[in-house]
């Protein structure tokens, strides 16, 4: 209200999908996009919606005024599982845009390991395993040929990735005390620094993975369980090892996958520096903010509220279900990770085995090492 006038935003477009039902408007002087982020679960009510998303609408140049996109949701496209992508044969692997599942949109949810970390948080049986088997599918031919190399540390003996232990260069699981984790990450860390003083005259805004320098994917289960080791020399030692590779390491191929139960601050002291969130189904407020970023439970981030396995009788089912933040986008994008069966796994670690090192031929004249295969 301007004294006795009264004044609302003016609609500029409406746009309807199987999914979503789109209204453009403009917001008024002095609105601001948090007004109506704070706004939406009324909104969503008022239109017998199930939620309501609100978007950023990029401003046209020498445009006035301010947009944004309202979404109503009409239908949900995460309701039913999501399929496991067929693995990529022909074409090469996208390392950019990892097809692993499937967004609120009814569109393909990918993700990128090139230049990047990734947290993955959530509590057990939200469907940590779905997006941790989707991104190794999604990369396997690339795993197979040399252009990917797989490290992995699972505290728990190995619980989870020993079902895919042929497709990892290097292990560390069953049998494997932290100490030893520790000295793997500190080989990791030689590697970051070879790499960094052996490519600092060659600098490239992204690593292009190569033979030579494959783009190495370290996945560590259940994080938690090295940051807050009982040992605090060890575990000093852990915390000083990932923040340097959290630093310096995107730069020269090395992308860490973090997963972890327990989102506690003393579990990830380093959180400020990774850049990609994903949250599936959580226990507390604070524990959402704490994997995807500061204010994201606020912008639309409810993953308290996703289901978990059901119930008798109970259809609804919401294991791999989660909310990422895109970058240059503060609201939160929900998702679902497909569903990789265990018969899938072992089949993948039947045909892409970790590429073999001692196959590539030293002598060749080329740039790029001739690769023998059997």
């Amino acid at each position: 209200r301007y004294e006795t006038e009264a004044r609302v935003p003016k609609i500029v477009g409406v746009k309807g999908s199987e999914f979503f039902d789109s209204v453009t408007i403009k917001m008024l002087p002095g609105q601001t996009r948090k007004q109506f982020n704070e706004a939406a679960p009324a909104l969503a009510s008022s239109f017998g919606a199930d939620l309501c998303r609100i978007h950023k609408v990029q401003r046209r140049r020498h445009e006035r005024g301010t947009k944004i996109r309202v979404d109503f949701q009409r239908k949900d496209a995460l309701r039913d599982p999501v399929p496991p992508f067929p693995i990529p044969i022909e074409e090469p692997v996208d390392l950019e845009a990892i097809p692993v599942g499937r967004t609120e949109y009814g569109k393909t949810w990918f993700l990128g390991l090139l230049g990047t970390h990734i947290l993955i948080g959530g509590a057990t049986g939200a469907g940590k395993a779905s997006v941790l088997w989707s991104i190794i599918r999604g990369i396997a031919p690339a795993v197979r040929d040399g252009l990917v190399e797989l490290w992995g540390m699972d505290p728990k003996n190995g619980v989870e990735l020993i079902h895919g232990k042929p497709m990892f260069t290097r292990y560390a699981g069953e049998g494997t005390d932290i100490p030893a984790m520790a000295a793997m990450l500190r080989e990791l860390v030689a590697v970051m620094e070879e790499r960094s003083q052996r490519l600092a005259h060659n600098f490239k805004p992204v690593h292009e993975p190569t033979l030579t320098d494959p783009l190495i994917v370290c996945l560590i289960d259940e994080m938690g369980d090295l940051t807050t080791y009982e040992d605090k020399k060890v575990r000093d030692q852990i915390i000083g090892d990932m923040a340097k590779l959290l630093r310096r390491a995107r730069a020269v191929g090395i992308t860490l996958v973090m997963i972890l139960q327990d989102p506690r601050k003393e579990a990830i002291p380093f959180r400020s520096l990774i850049p990609h969130g994903i949250g599936l189904r959580l226990k507390d407020l604070y524990e959402v903010d704490a994997i995807l970023g500061p204010g994201s439970y606020a912008a639309g981030a409810d993953c308290p509220g996703i289901p978990g396995k059901p119930e008798y009788g109970q259809p609804i089912d919401g294991r791999g279900v989660a909310y990422v933040t895109q970058l240059g986008e503060t609201t939160p994008l929900r998702v679902r990770a497909s569903f990789v069966e265990d018969e899938d796994i072992a089949e993948m670690a039947f045909m892409y085995p970790a590429f073999n090192r001692n196959l590539i031929v030293d002598d060749q004249p080329t740039d790029e090492k001739e690769v023998v295969r059997a």
